[in-house]
């Protein structure tokens, strides 16, 4: 069952987050993108106990890769299996208002966009790191 991304986000934001404790776990989300679509993106990481663990938006891919997204939050129990998705709006033919909401399940990839995913293990009480390599799609009829 895949976990549900409407879940409040779990992370405790904390200002300045570069580095992990005892009793606080940061992430940090690595996107690159070699191609020359240009346009809203967007980088979501859930975990495998429900949670989503990051959001973010940007005005560019540009952007991300410039200032990854980070965050730190009190530790979890144990270690947890991350997802990572990462996507650059190109069209922006996206229904208007769908990632207003960044925690919504909607609030997804269109199969145009450029896109790419990602796994890690979130280590409580480590800096962790998780990174998606964006490609564009391949256009019907391509082969690949």
């Amino acid at each position: 069952m895949r976990p549900s991304l409407a879940l409040p986000l779990l992370p405790l934001l904390l200002a300045g987050c570069d580095s992990a404790t005892d009793s606080t776990t940061c992430l940090r989300a690595t996107v690159s993108y070699a191609g020359g679509a240009s346009g809203p993106t967007y980088v979501k990481v859930a975990g495998s106990d429900g949670s989503l663990y990051l959001a973010h938006q940007a005005t560019s891919p540009a952007a991300v890769a410039a200032d990854p997204p980070r965050v730190c939050f009190a530790s979890p129990d144990g270690d947890v299996a991350l997802t990572a998705v990462a996507w650059i709006d190109r069209s922006g033919g996206a229904p208007a208002g769908t990632c207003v909401d960044l925690t919504a399940d909607v609030c997804a990839p269109a199969p145009a966009d450029p896109q790419g995913s990602g796994t890690s293990v979130l280590h409580p009480g480590e800096s962790n790191e998780v990174t998606v390599v964006v490609t564009d799609p391949v256009a019907p009829g391509a082969g690949g």
